[in-house]
């Protein structure tokens, strides 16, 4: 991937609760939002990093510096 994936505020709270373990109902509860709404948020994280698990969506961000 050459160009960092531009995530809205949102997508890099729920990315990082995806980092720490989360499922997209946990997610939901600490975020206050629907499973539906946590689920749409981890799809179009992996979208946007072009990988098609949650686990390779941290590692990807952790790689271009989005996470430490």
């Amino acid at each position: 991937m050459d160009r960092q994936p531009r995530l809205a505020r949102r997508q890099m709270e729920v990315l990082s609760l995806l980092a720490e373990g989360l499922t997209d109902r946990q997610i939901a509860d600490r975020l206050g939002m629907s499973v539906g709404t946590a689920r749409t948020h981890v799809e179009r994280i992996r979208a946007l990093f072009g990988v098609r698990t949650r686990k390779e969506a941290v590692a990807e961000a952790r790689r271009i510096g989005l996470l430490e």
